[in-house]
Parts: C-alpha cells; structure tokens; sequence
C-alpha cells in the first residue's frame, strides 16, 4: 500500500559504536579476554544484527532521555516547560506510556492553551486516549479538534483521526471508524493523497469480521496453500509484484517483522501478480523470502486478486487467530503496532 506519511515531527537519534578496550593502561593491560565477534552465515544475518542491537541501544536511551526529561519538567516553567513537554509527550507515545503522554498533555493545554505545539500535544492526547481503549473519549476528543483546527495545520489531526479509526477497527467497531474516515475526507477534500489514503480504508471496512476467500492456485513448490494450516496463528496475505517499486520497498521491513513475531504466531503468505512465473522466481531466487508464495498468473486478473477486489498494490489483507480479517492496508510501520496489539510487543 501506499504508506501513509508520517507527519509529526520524531525524536532523531544517532547512535556511533566507538571500539577499544575501557580504562586501559600501557603499565596495567586488561586481563579480560578479548570479545570474539560473532560468525554470521549470511550478510542479511550480519545486518538483521546490528540493526536489532541499534534498535534495543536506541530504546534504551529513549528511555533515559524520557526519565530525564519527566525529571525537568517536574520543575520546569515557562519557556523551558513549553519546549520539553511536547519532546517528553513524543518520547512517552514512542515508548507506549500512554498514561504518561496523556498527564504531560493535560499540563501542557492548560499552561500554554496558544502554544504552536498545541495542536500536536492535543493531537498526541487523543492518539494516547486510543492507545488505552479510551475509544468513546478519545473520538469525542478528536471531533473538538478537528473542528478547531485550520487545515495547514491538520497533519496531527490527521494521525490522530487515523489512529482512532485503527483501534475502532481493531474492536470491529465498524461505523464509528467510518464516521471518523468520512470526517477526516470531508474536511481534506483539497488534499487529494489523503482521499486516496482514506477511500482505501473505507473500502478496506467491508472486510473486517469476514472469512477470507480461500486461497487458488498452488505456491511455487507446487503445493496447495490453505488457511487451515494457519489455524491460531496471525497471517498477513500479502500481495505483491517485482514491478511494484513500494512492494521491494517494503519487503527487508516485512522479513523483520516476520522474523521479530514468528514464533509469536506470525506468518505472511506472498501472492505475486507478475504476469509470468519465471520472473517471480528469478527474483525470489535473488533475494530468498521465508514465507510461501503463490502466483497469480495473470496479474491483476488474477483470480486470488479478484476474489479479494484488489485493484492496486502492494495490498495486504491481516488475518487474526480466529480466521477472520482484523485489517486491511496495512503497511510494515502500521503493521508493527497491529501485530504488538494481537500477539503482544517484546521490546515493552
């Protein structure tokens, strides 16, 4: 799918390993040994390394940089209060402490009501009220600030609204996430990208709750592929093509997820709409995927995409453990925070 832009400002962070042994003299060597590497078998394994020890290093400062600043806004005013709360709000939502986000939010509305974060800490509130399944709360809260909000300044409008319909979607409640979609599209009708975000998710509404369409065709093993073996387990049918650039793109985010939540219950089941067969296998002979695939031999026309309506991709439909669909048109960043929802988050 195409992802949705992330439109409010994060917390950067850069993180540099220094090698060398620690307080180490030419008159006293350490008598620690030396630390061996370790032995990759692959250069994917040596990256999928480094980049989940960057992530763990990285939330580990987040949290000390998030402890620091509760400690300065406890006895900050003014000027430095208006500038650390919004960077602690942030840092609280990153790091799943909703509560936390929602109290540095409630002081932050009633000292600098003016401030040009406001909309973004309000913005931040609502998606934290959602966050803690505050869903009645946090959609009455998000209509006040849709209707107050000018449009240049609507991005964390946006993210809340859609953040809302996320977890309205996820408790299948179906006309409540379509009245927020509806009101986020009749208030941006002047920004096209966003009405193209939003009729895909108010058409991705007539799934949830329902059995997937059994799956055609044979994967490229030749064996069938059926849902019944996935019983209990959390499945995302991906579909997909090597001409579709977003697709590649989002592919080495898949393969982390998949191999973050895996024995957690997670599969992915690939479904290539390339035209010819050989070009699907040529390129996952490239670059191996660790799920099945099944090809749809005549593209778009297909009949595993016409039973499942698909009109563009990448497209992905997400199956829950009772074997019905939970959501539609997720991407890897969305699809991160639903699979910690269903099947519950380790790096918490």
């Amino acid at each position: 799918m195409i992802m949705m832009m992330r439109m409010v400002c994060a917390v950067g962070i850069v993180l540099r390993l220094a090698g060398g042994a620690w307080g180490q003299t030419a008159t006293s060597p350490s008598t620690q040994p030396a630390k061996a590497n370790p032995v990759f078998a692959s250069y994917a394994d040596l990256v999928d390394h480094f980049t989940e020890k960057q992530q763990r290093m990285a939330r580990e400062l987040a949290q000390e940089h998030k402890a620091a600043l509760e400690a300065f806004v406890a006895r900050a005013t003014g000027d430095d209060l208006e500038q650390a709360c919004p960077q602690l709000i942030a840092l609280a939502m990153e790091l799943g402490d909703h509560a936390g986000a929602i109290a540095a939010a409630d002081r932050f509305a009633r000292e600098f009501a003016s401030s040009e974060s406001a909309v973004f800490v309000a913005g931040a509130r609502v998606r934290a009220l959602a966050g803690l399944g505050k869903l009645d709360e946090a959609r009455k809260a998000w209509m006040a600030l849709a209707e107050s909000t000018d449009l240049t300044g609507w991005a964390p409008v946006f993210e809340a609204g859609m953040a809302v319909g996320t977890e309205l979607v996820l408790v299948r409640q179906i006309a409540e996430a379509r009245a927020i979609y509806e009101e986020i599209r009749n208030r941006t009708r002047q920004v096209p990208q966003i009405g193209a975000i939003i009729a895909r998710q108010l058409d991705g509404l007539k799934w949830i709750g329902k059995t997937p369409p059994a799956i055609e065709g044979n994967d490229l093993a030749g064996k069938p592929v059926s849902f019944e073996e996935y019983k209990g387990r959390v499945v995302l049918l991906d579909f997909w093509a090597t001409y579709c650039s977003p697709c590649i793109t989002e592919m080495p985010n898949l393969v982390r997820l998949h191999k973050r939540f895996h024995r957690r219950g997670f599969d992915v089941i690939g479904i290539s709409l390339d035209p010819n067969v050989s070009v699907a296998k040529s390129f996952l002979e490239r670059n191996p995927l660790p799920w099945r695939q099944v090809a749809d031999m005549e593209a778009a026309q297909g009949a595993n995409a016409t039973n499942y309506g698909v009109e563009a991709i990448p497209m992905t439909f997400l199956i829950g453990r009772d074997g019905t669909i939970v959501y539609v048109g997720a991407g890897a960043e969305e699809l991160q925070a639903l699979l910690g929802r269903l099947l519950g988050d380790d790096s918490r």
